[in-house]
């Protein structure tokens, strides 16, 4: 008797609130994703609320430093602006400070959405913060497939888009980062969706991700999502073959002929653009010898000085302990106020890790990091879990730079083009991601 009354207890247990819950139940699926758009425009109207309604923008070197492009692009000449040699010495990207070509309906199209959202607010700069929502959309959709879940994906995309690595760039002037960063959970999702079948439709969504992918311009982060797309490949091919999974392997093939395919039409419609900086950048500081070490003759630059350069930014071991406690190295540019400034506001840099400075930690947030250290042990024969898990920790191990060169510098000598990318920490956005 008192064993049949353990099994009803239990049985009660089972289908409580919690367990029977279904959004579904409360708000039907129809109206999900609407719901949740406002959820994310609400939660960045209040987080950028100084911005948004205060009349206040950021402040940082690369900001002012890019207001002095206004002048040189607002100067009247016929066609297209090829080169600004006075940005950042010429490098490359500086080129494409111009609008767009207007023949670019992808373009066109998504930036007169930004446009009309910023034309709500009196500060410019609101502008760049729709990539932050779009980055938060496009996170929810790819959680969305993966999981089913709403609450879930709805959770996941919050913590994407709030990651200090990544608002981070918003606050510094960094946005071509966000141009491109905001588009790879959408390419990604796409590439899963051919798990299922290929459909022109996706892959008509493909094309536009990969080209407004490209005309972000940072070719630091495009090269690092495609070196992402490649270990995916790599990952779910040696789980193809190793669980005997042909049509697996088909659909891995023909996937990776049309993310090929689509790669190349996103690059044609760029390609006026692109041809452009490759054709500048022997110009640049990072395709030529500098002014003086051609006044002193030298031939060939120091091998130690062009590494330092380019490992200035290595990530450290230590600063790991950043994704869950921020301060453990300080809290990167503070605002100090003191006996020590006669009591004037003063900005410090408070950290004190081995990098020239950071503006703040790689901080993703306990919750998040526990749940992926969970996801790791508890789910860890799913392929997605072990593409994750290797893409995050061959992002770290690269990431430490100069701090483990038993890793950084087979790529940096052997990788093509590799060697032209300094902040070896910037690879941690696709930790963040």
């Amino acid at each position: 008797m008192s064993k049949t009354k353990r099994i009803v207890k239990k049985e009660k247990h089972e289908t409580g609130l919690l367990a029977n819950f279904q959004l579904e139940n409360v708000l039907p699926e129809k109206f999900h994703l609407p719901v949740v758009l406002v959820v994310f425009l609400l939660l960045f109207l209040i987080f950028l609320n100084p911005l948004y309604f205060g009349g206040k923008t950021f402040q940082s070197g690369d900001i002012l430093a890019s207001a002095s492009m206004k002048s040189y692009v607002e100067k009247a000449r016929d066609g297209f602006t090829l080169w600004n040699p006075y940005l950042f010495l010429g490098m490359p990207a500086y080129a494409l400070g111009t609008e767009s070509t207007w023949f670019n309906l992808i373009y066109v199209i998504f930036a007169s959405m930004r446009k009309f959202f910023a034309g709500f607010f009196s500060v410019e700069y609101a502008i760049w913060s729709t990539y932050l929502i779009e980055l938060a959309v496009t996170s929810y959709l790819l959680m969305k497939h993966l999981t089913k879940n709403t609450l879930v994906s709805l959770f996941t995309a919050i913590a994407t888009s709030f990651s200090t690595g990544i608002i981070v760039f918003l606050f510094i002037g960094h946005v071509t980062k966000l141009t491109s960063l905001c588009m790879v959970p959408l390419i990604f999702l796409m590439l899963f969706r051919f798990h299922e079948k290929i459909k022109l439709l996706d892959f008509f969504i493909l094309v536009i991700a990969l080209q407004l992918f490209i005309q972000g311009f940072h070719v630091q982060i495009i090269y690092y999502t495609l070196l992402a797309v490649a270990i995916y490949y790599l990952i779910f091919f040696i789980h193809a073959f190793s669980n005997k999974e042909i049509e697996l392997r088909k659909k891995l093939v023909r996937s990776a002929l049309v993310f090929g395919a689509a790669g190349l039409i996103a690059v044609a419609i760029q390609s006026d653009s692109l041809t452009q900086m490759y054709e500048y950048t022997p110009y640049s500081t990072r395709g030529t010898k500098s002014l003086i070490e051609e006044s002193a003759g030298t031939t060939v630059q120091s091998a130690s000085d062009y590494y330092e350069y380019h490992t200035n930014w290595s990530f450290s071991p230590g600063e790991v302990m950043t994704f869950i406690i921020p301060s453990y190295f300080g809290f990167g540019n503070s605002v100090y106020k003191g006996p020590l400034t006669e009591n004037q506001p003063t900005e410090v840099n408070t950290y004190f890790g081995q990098m020239p400075f950071v503006d703040v930690a790689m901080y993703m947030g306990v919750l998040v990091f526990f749940l992926a250290l969970f996801a790791v042990f508890t789910r860890w024969k799913e392929p997605l879990v072990k593409f994750l898990t290797l893409l995050s920790l061959f992002a770290l191990f690269v990431s430490f730079g100069r701090n483990f060169s038993i890793v950084f510098d087979i790529l940096f000598n052997y990788l093509p083009y590799f060697d032209k990318f300094r902040v070896p920490s910037m690879i941690l956005v696709l930790v963040q991601l």
